[in-house]
Parts: structure tokens; sequence; C-alpha cells
């Protein structure tokens, strides 16, 4: 028996919000916090290095988006591989290590402008020790 997974997940929270009795506002809220608790849960936990070992995930991708290389691993395994069969997890693998990217060059920018205003600041204290009267 094959079961559309988004049309059950549906009924079963129309089912909940008739036992609650909420209103349309009320039930927008609920997903939203479910949304955000999921992704938050999902994206920022790190992962051991026993599930690592676990997972056979190669040293090179032990990093912040290992979590997200396991998820795409298992879901190859399930579907033998099929290219098609796993492009969510393929996007969000992609898209972690994107942010991943631009969290480097956004560092890497204001170490270079921090070192860029200590430069200034030298050059001015030199200028400075330069005119300053000799007793």
């Amino acid at each position: 028996m094959v079961v559309d997974r988004d049309a059950f997940l549906e009924e079963n929270m129309q089912k909940l919000y008739r036992e609650k009795g909420w209103n349309q506002e009320q039930q927008t809220e609920y997903e939203r916090n479910l949304y955000k608790q999921y992704h938050l849960e999902s994206a920022h936990r790190r992962v051991s290095v026993e599930e690592l070992d676990k997972a056979g995930v190669p040293s090179v991708y032990r990093d912040r988006c290992a979590i997200y290389t396991i998820r795409l691993n298992k879901c190859r395994d399930a579907h033998y591989s099929a290219p098609w069969a796993c492009e969510e997890e393929k996007v969000r693998l992609e898209r972690c290590y994107f942010k991943q990217h631009l969290r480097t060059v956004k560092r890497s920018h204001r170490l270079y402008h921090q070192e860029e205003k200590l430069k200034l600041v030298q050059e001015e204290l030199e200028k400075a020790r330069k005119q300053a009267p000799r007793y």
C-alpha cells in the first residue's frame, strides 16, 4: 500500500486543528513554529565522531555540513543511487556548502579590513612620533 506522505500529513494536521479548535492564524503560527524547530534542530546539530565513523564519512567531508552528507548517503543507499531520488538532500548539502563558502569569504573580508585599519593606525602613530617634540 502506497501512502502519499503530503496528503497523510495534511489530513492529520487538519484533524489536529479541528480537535484544538484553532482558527487559520493559529494554524499558520503552529506550522511556522514546527518548520523553524525542525530546521533549527537539523541545521545546527553537530555530528559526533562516532556517528561519522558509523556512517563512513571520509575525513575530508567532516565539517559543518556533515549531517547533510550523512542524509544524502543514506538516501542514495535506500534508492540504489538513482539520480532523481535524492534531489532535496543534494540541494540541502549544496546550499550548506555555499553558505559555508559565504561565511569564509565574509570572515576573510572582515580580517582584510581589520588589517587595513591597523596599518592606518600604525602609520598615524609613526607620524605622531616623528612630529612629537623631543625633550
